[in-house]
Parts: C-alpha cells; sequence; structure tokens
C-alpha cells in the first residue's frame, strides 16, 4: 500500500490549501508509515513468508483491514506534523489492540502489523490504513474471535481511549452498551418473559450469522421474525411480535450503544471489508494436471484474442477519427481561404470607393468653387456683367441661331444642356470659345469679392467718345 504513487490533484488541493510544496517530493501515496513486527516498505513479503511458514499460505482470509479517520477539527491534513501524529495514534491503537500492554510501550503484540497514513480520499481526511497479519508469530495460528461485534465494539473503546491520551476530542461519549430500565430490570430478577431481551437476543444471533455466511443483516433479522427499518442516515429501527403475541417495536438507541445506526453500520462495514481482502488474498493454486493447463491455455487463447480484438476495434476508429479530423482540417483551411480572398476583395473594394470618394469631393468642390462666377463683357457698346448661366444660355442660343442646320453641332448642343455633367468646368469653358469665336466677346472673369463695375480703360475709353 505504501507504494502507491500520490495523485496529482490531491497534491494540488493540499498545496492550494497552505500544505507547504516540499512535504509533497516523495509523491507517495502513504505520507508516514511505521510497523510491529515487520517493515512497513516490505510488509507483503515479509508477512507471506510468515503464512507460508505457519500453514503453507493456504488461508483464504490472510489479513485484517482496519481505517482510522480523523476529523479535521482534530488533524488538520495540510499540517505535515499532523501527519506523524496521525500515524503514532495508529501505531498505539493497533499495538494496544491486538495484545500489547497499555502500561508497557514494549509491550508488542505477536501480530505483524503495518500502520500507512494516507492524506487522499474525497472527504480529505488524515487517515491511517492498517493492516494486520492474522498469523499469530508465537504459535502460527490464526486471530479469530467468537463474536466480532464485541470485538468491533473493544477496537472502538481502545481507539477512543488512545484518542484521548493524544488530546483529540471523542465525539460523545458512549453510553452503556445495553440499556435497561428499572421495570425490566425487575422483571429479570422475578425471572420473567423481558421482550427487549429477547429482542436484543435475536439481533445478536442474526449479528453473529452475518458474520458467518454471506447474506445481509435485514435477511438474518428476517428469518429470525424481525423486521429491520432504516430512517434517514442515522435513525434505524427493529419490529418483531413477541411470545405473548404482541406486536412490539423499539429504536436501536433504546436497546443500548451496541443497536445504534451508527454501531450496526460499523460492523457490517468490518465485514464487508474483512470479505473484499479475503477476495483479494485469494491463493492461485498451481493447475496441477494437463486439462487444467488445457483449459488456462485456452482461457489464455481467448483472452488475447478478445485484447486484440479491441484493439483493432480501437486502432479502426482512432483511424477513422484522425481522417475525420483530417477532412475538418482541410474544410477549414478552404473556409479560411475564402475568407481571406473575401477580406482581400473587400479590401479592394473599400480602396476604391474612398478613391472614388475623393475624386467625387473634388469634382463638387470644384462645382462649388464655379457656382456663380460672373463675366464682364462688352455688348453693343455697352458694359455688362454675364453670370454663369448666362454664358452658357448665350452660347446656347448662337449655336440654335446661326448652325440650326449643322448636325455636327448637335453633339455641342447636347452637352450645353446637360446640366447634371460631371464637368460642369468644362462645359463653361466651351460656352466662353463660342463666345469669343462667334459674337468675338471678350470676356473678363469678375472677382466674387470685387465690385461689378467696369474696369477704368473701358471707363475713360466711354469719356473721350463723349
Amino acid at each position: 500500500m505504501g507504494k502507491n504513487r500520490l495523485k496529482q490533484d490531491t497534491k494540488d488541493w493540499l498545496i492550494e490549501h497552505g500544505c507547504p510544496s516540499e512535504s509533497l517530493k516523495n509523491n507517495d501515496r502513504a505520507v508516514v508509515r511505521s510497523g510491529i513486527n515487520v517493515s512497513p516498505t516490505h510488509a507483503k513479503v515479509q508477512m507471506k513468508v510468515v503464512r507460508n511458514h505457519a500453514n503453507g499460505d493456504t488461508v483464504k482470509n490472510q489479513a485484517i483491514r482496519i481505517i482510522q479517520s480523523f476529523s479535521p477539527d482534530d488533524l488538520d491534513i495540510t499540517k505535515p506534523e499532523n501527519w506523524q501524529k496521525c500515524n503514532d495514534i495508529g501505531y498505539e491503537f493497533a499495538r494496544r489492540a491486538f495484545g500489547g500492554s497499555k502500561f508497557d510501550d514494549t509491550d508488542y503484540p505477536p501480530y505483524q502489523i503495518a500502520i500507512y497514513t494516507h492524506v487522499d480520499g474525497k472527504g480529505h481526511k488524515l487517515h491511517n490504513h492498517i493492516i494486520i497479519n492474522k498469523t499469530n508469530l508465537d504459535d502460527n495460528k490464526q486471530w479469530h474471535v467468537e463474536n466480532l461485534n464485541d470485538e468491533w465494539l473493544s477496537f472502538r473503546d481502545i481507539n477512543d481511549e488512545v484518542c484521548r491520551e493524544f488530546g483529540l476530542k471523542i465525539p460523545q461519549e458512549r453510553s452503556k452498551q445495553v440499556k435497561k430500565t428499572i421495570s425490566e430490570r425487575e422483571l429479570e430478577l422475578k425471572g420473567q418473559y423481558v421482550w427487549k431481551n429477547d429482542l436484543r437476543s435475536r439481533i445478536d444471533q442474526a449479528l453473529d450469522e452475518i458474520q458467518k455466511n454471506n447474506i445481509s443483516l435485514e435477511e438474518a433479522l428476517k428469518s429470525r421474525e424481525v423486521d429491520l427499518r432504516r430512517r434517514g442516515q442515522n435513525g434505524i429501527s427493529f419490529a418483531f411480535v413477541d411470545d405473548e403475541g404482541k406486536k412490539r417495536i423499539s429504536r436501536g438507541q433504546r436497546l443500548g450503544t451496541k443497536y445504534e445506526r451508527k454501531t450496526i453500520d460499523d460492523y457490517e462495514q468490518g465485514i464487508q471489508q474483512q470479505r473484499q481482502q479475503q477476495q483479494a488474498d485469494e491463493p492461485r493454486n498451481e493447475p496441477d494436471s494437463r486439462g487444467v493447463h488445457a483449459i488456462a491455455r485456452r482461457q489464455a487463447i481467448q483472452s488475447v484474442r478478445y485484447h486484440q480484438q479491441h484493439l483493432e476495434r480501437s486502432l479502426s476508429e482512432a483511424r477513422s477519427r484522425a481522417d475525420r479530423i483530417r477532412k475538418r482540417k482541410q474544410a477549414v483551411a478552404k473556409l479560411i481561404k475564402a475568407i481571406q480572398r473575401a477580406i482581400d476583395r473587400s479590401l479592394a473594394i473599400i480602396k476604391q470607393l474612398k478613391a472614388n470618394q475623393g475624386l467625387l469631393h473634388e469634382r463638387i468642390r470644384q462645382s462649388n468653387a464655379n457656382r456663380g462666377r460672373k463675366f464682364g463683357t462688352v455688348i453693343n457698346g455697352q458694359w455688362q456683367v454675364l453670370s454663369e448661366h448666362d454664358v452658357i444660355s448665350r452660347a446656347l442660343n448662337i449655336i440654335q441661331q446661326k448652325y440650326e442646320s449643322d448636325q455636327a453641332m448637335e453633339t455641342v448642343v447636347d452637352y450645353l444642356r446637360n446640366q447634371n455633367s460631371n464637368s460642369p468646368e468644362k462645359r463653361l469653358n466651351m460656352a466662353i470659345k463660342i463666345l469669343e469665336n462667334k459674337e468675338h466677346l471678350k470676356l473678363q472673369e469678375i472677382d466674387k469679392s470685387s465690385s461689378v463695375t467696369p474696369p477704368k480703360p473701358f471707363i475713360k475709353k466711354k469719356a473721350k467718345e463723349r
């Protein structure tokens, strides 16, 4: 037991709750070990040697296993100093429980005992696994008790006594194992029938039977006409019809602590642990005939074939999963490439839109700049101011009047009429050229911020003519 590795999740939990990481470097499941008449590291081998010497190692139930756990309030599992204390308590309990003297620490029992302290488990409670080889070192006989329930209660009393000596608290001091009222004792003195004594006797017989036979307590009690009822986690009651024909029912605690739910559950658990240990330690006899050898070979071949088929199925499933994963990766790669191409196209479109937007803004700016332009010119000897619209309209009238039959000028007319032209500047410049070429007008652009009066040369010229 001491050679098993400590699980990583247990180490993580201990470190997370304040346990020093250096205390867990050895990685052993058993953080502390000790032994009586045996080395805890080589206990399995040494116990087997003793059994072989005593009885040829043919005993089925070879060892006793006791689990001794402690409350976190008494022994904090995250403190390494409590690990040794836990093991010391288990050591002293085992020494006294199997024959050692309470008053002499050097008085050892005639059994091989190994104590392993563990820090794992779902409840995160510090606990001991105590393994006792049932072979007596003095007479080579097997450990045996007539009443396992009484022995179990004796173990509990020794455990409580040792725990008190180490400063631990006992959950509750036990009352008497058998609780009797005054009226019951008076009936006993008179030699009369006491139905509770009858019920206790039937329960004791059932407890002895489940130790010897592989049956449940309910079955053993039912054969004795007693009904067992468990209520919740702590409740237990017994019902039967007594010798006087009356239906009687009593809770376990009214019969005594020996019949309480916890005592009954602990007793059943101890028997179950012994049976599990017995199955685990079941000796494997060597085949003594060719027929047995042949059967073993066939079973081995069948087992190998089964495992081979299982491995082939597992390999096929693994290949199938790998193929599905490969196809999914390819599909994902194609999807990523398609998304990348779409992103590239989107970026190109956005770039083109930005360029077009800039060109449009430039055209709008030019249009806004050209809008409202004014030109001054002399028409029929008079200075006139023409707006942008006037220039285009006058050019359009000239083309329509003088070149009405000229088909080549139709394109010019259409261009001048197109108010939604993308190049309003070109449209205006074309109209100016028509006026300059066809009417020989000289257009002078007038700044918006200046006045619209004719230039000085024109005014002086007019004055001389007068």
